[in-house]
């Protein structure tokens, strides 16, 4: 199965362009796996509309979230 990751620079949801853009992508037949930074009163990890959202920096501080190829919370995340 063809997969993607969208990496998303906030928290999710709700931001519809992203969705819209995954729900395409699960229709053309990708499995979508998304990334967004993670909110106070977010679950780590969910399923939303079959995006699987992968919140990075669970429990940490949002400014050591910013999804930057050399920040370790993101990279880990990815």
């Amino acid at each position: 199965e063809k997969k993607i990751l969208y990496v998303w620079k906030a928290s999710y949801p709700w931001e519809v362009r992203i969705e819209k853009i995954c729900i395409s992508l699960i229709k053309a037949g990708f499995e979508v796996f998304l990334i967004a930074r993670w909110e106070q009163g977010q679950a780590e990890q969910e399923i939303i509309n079959g995006i699987k959202v992968i919140r990075a920096g669970f429990n940490k501080s949002s400014k050591f979230t910013i999804p930057l190829s050399f920040n370790p919370i993101c990279r880990k995340a990815i």
